[in-house]
């Protein structure tokens, strides 16, 4: 290991120097309280007849320090351009590009508004008050996914590679797929990082490939923090309070931002 990058690097590597990618692998992709991460991602679904579609995506997560007031922004590109949304603790929020306005609620009074949607799909009788909710921020989420297998040693260095012309190492998982529980696998990809700063660069699954075009750590600092603030990137735009309004809002975008789980 020389600067901090593993030269020459094959699967019979010495443990030690293997251990060392990998916890430097997981440090660049961890949420450092104090910053600002950007990521815009480009996920490409191919099959048996070639590639699918593709969309492009960009991810703000902000956590000032001491891990307070921790913020997750997302901005939708291709068929959705200019869908934005931002989780902030307890509050919702999404901005309608059409018609320049800002969607604002609660996660709890979402909740409600959610159950009684289902309720009035499903018809008399249906149990909706097991649902449980909880905030989804895909890509944030799944990068602390990739730290938390980078530190169980979930993967082994494959040596250098190529990836678009530029320079990565290759961390190939040693399971596929790791069963969790009778009805729960965990997924792994082959994942691409840049040789010194180890920041991602693209995860590739049989079906999918995760492409990282920028990966951007930014003090969490006054000037900074509009980016994730949707009043102060559009001034301008309307406000419009309540959960009825924000969830027939968000399903016109097609997502929510948020998933449940039963």
């Amino acid at each position: 290991v020389a600067g901090g990058a593993l030269s020459g690097a094959t699967v019979s590597a010495p443990a030690t120097a293997q251990a060392r990618v990998l916890a430097h692998a997981a440090a660049a992709i961890s949420r450092r309280p104090g910053t600002i991460v950007i990521e815009r991602q480009r996920s490409t679904w191919s099959g048996p007849r070639g590639s699918t579609g593709s969309d492009v995506v960009t991810y703000v997560t902000a956590s000032a320090a001491g891990g307070r007031d921790e913020r997750d922004f997302s901005s939708a590109g291709g068929s959705r351009a200019g869908f934005q949304s931002l989780n902030v603790g307890n509050k919702l929020e999404l901005y309608d590009p059409l018609n320049r306005t800002i969607y604002e609620t609660s996660l709890r009074a979402w909740e409600r508004a959610v159950r009684r949607q289902m309720a009035a799909s499903a018809g008399p009788g249906s149990r909706t008050s097991s649902v449980t909710f909880s905030m989804s921020s895909p890509t944030p989420g799944r990068l602390s996914v990739i730290a938390q297998q980078l530190r169980r040693h979930l993967y082994r260095v494959a040596g250098p590679a190529t990836v678009s012309g530029r320079s990565a190492l290759k961390l190939v998982p040693i399971h596929r797929t790791l069963r969790l529980s009778a009805h729960s696998f965990e997924i792994f990809g082959t994942y691409y990082v840049t040789p010194r700063s180890y920041e991602p660069i693209r995860e590739v699954f049989p079906q999918i490939t995760i492409s990282w075009l920028t990966y951007r750590v930014l003090p969490y600092t006054a000037a900074n923090r509009w980016l994730v603030s949707l009043s102060a990137r559009h001034p301008g735009a309307h406000i419009v309070h309540g959960a009825t309004a924000y969830l027939r809002a968000s399903q016109t975008q097609g997502t929510t931002g948020i998933r449940h789980h039963r």
